[in-house]
């Protein structure tokens, strides 16, 4: 053999040197004109029809809108379910012990007033009151809340509050 012959299946190159019959792999043992003379050409992706570029795009369109929706149902029973808190609470039932810079407290302030909840604040560092009382719940992280003078919970977080708001008074 003259020319260098490159197997099909396995792509060893056929050394001068070999020993088996001519038309055998010596690496993999295979007949080279059952498995064709040269290697074949890799496929190619097929190209994309435009019906299915189209369906592609439908189905892009679907699952935006089922995001916005949902992203809406999300926010609005968000929204829903606070508002229905707001109505049930009373002035005096939701008590913030904090003090001014507190970023944490500036949220649950924003949060209360965004949802028009009713609650008192107690500012630690201009009433030694309130710092007394805090001290008397022992607690030390800043706002704390005492909701329905039963449940205290430190740090503002909507889902405890929400859950301490709807449990039974």
């Amino acid at each position: 053999m003259d020319k260098e012959v490159v197997c099909p299946k396995c792509s060893h190159v056929r050394p001068q040197d070999a020993t088996n019959p001519e038309w055998q792999c010596p690496a993999c043992g295979v007949c080279y004109a059952k498995v064709g003379a040269s290697k074949p050409e890799p496929l190619a992706p097929p190209e994309p029809s435009p019906s299915g570029n189209r369906k592609l795009a439908r189905m892009a369109t679907w699952i935006a809108i089922c995001v916005a929706l949902g992203a809406g149902y999300g926010q609005w029973h968000l929204t829903s379910r606070w508002k229905d808190v707001a109505k049930s609470v009373k002035p005096g039932d939701i008590v913030m012990y904090s003090y001014d810079g507190c970023v944490p407290a500036s949220r649950a302030r924003e949060h209360f007033r965004k949802y028009k909840i009713e609650f008192t604040e107690c500012d630690i560092q201009k009433n030694e009151k309130c710092y007394r009382m805090l001290k008397l719940l022992n607690t030390e992280g800043i706002p704390t809340f005492v909701i329905y003078d039963k449940h205290v919970l430190q740090g503002f977080s909507e889902n405890a509050l929400y859950k301490a708001l709807t449990q039974k008074k």
